[in-house]
């Protein structure tokens, strides 16, 4: 089954060779195609975005160790 890319590629040639193209197939192809490259740029953003909070949580939870550190050590220097 060609892809929604290679149907378009399809209908656009035949319609440059003169032939008589489905109007209505031409542009639910041409309208799908336009989705798949949204739900691809969608998917990437998702994926930065997915990214950026794993980031953020490992930078969290490193903070969070050396407050914890840190207030081990002003506890101890208090006990002296």
């Amino acid at each position: 089954m060609p892809t929604i890319a290679e149907s378009l590629a399809a209908l656009q040639s035949a319609a440059l060779r003169g032939e008589s193209v489905d109007v209505a197939a031409y542009a639910k192809a041409k309208t799908a195609l336009a989705a798949e490259k949204l739900l691809a740029e969608v998917r990437a953003d998702v994926d930065r975005d997915r990214d950026s909070a794993e980031r953020a949580a490992r930078s969290d939870q490193a903070n969070a160790e050396r407050e914890a550190q840190v207030n081990a050590l002003i506890d101890r220097a208090r006990k002296v």
